[in-house]
């Protein structure tokens, strides 16, 4: 697979399951276990699962097929880069109009994949870094126990609570 068409569908097909990731919780009928990897509310922080759970399956099962280096240095760019956006561009907008939108928040959930996916670009087609790669795959783990941990024990912090 070459990198554009590993672009194409990475954006296309987290932003269709992070969609879908939104109501799963409610679908199941509130599993516990689904908790700490799909959105529970409408939180600033369950909105982080809407695309982070979905970036790691699309980049663990397609990166069986890629031809480029340093997938998971890759992966760990794109799950920073869409955090920051969703958590930077959420509380901005909200500063500077003063409220909450709907809208914003669903074209916001978009840019942040599309802006995750674009960032890393430039290293996929440097040598590979053996060393770095490994070492994004343990901060890309450590990331990933820290959401689930938080997800079933959220501080109390308006970051963890549903605007209302």
């Amino acid at each position: 697979m070459n990198l554009t068409l590993f672009l194409i569908i990475g954006i296309l097909f987290v932003s269709i399951l992070g969609t879908l990731n939104h109501f799963v919780y409610k679908w199941s009928k509130n599993n516990i276990f689904l908790q700490g990897f799909v959105a529970t509310n409408e939180s600033v922080f369950e909105h982080l699962k809407l695309a982070f759970f979905p970036t790691i399956i699309f980049f663990l099962v397609t990166s069986f097929f890629v031809d480029f280096n340093n997938v998971l240095i890759g992966l760990l760019i794109t799950l920073i880069m869409q955090m920051i956006v969703i958590v930077v561009g959420y509380y901005l907008f909200k500063f500077i109009v003063k409220k909450e939108s709907l809208i914003f928040d669903i074209i916001l959930f978009y840019i942040a994949i599309i802006i995750g996916f674009l960032t890393p670009v430039f290293v996929y087609n440097l040598d590979a870094f053996n060393l770095l790669n490994i070492l994004s795959e343990i901060i890309t783990t450590l990331i990933a126990m820290i959401i689930i941990i938080f997800s079933y024990f959220p501080l109390n912090n308006k970051f963890f609570k549903p605007e209302n």
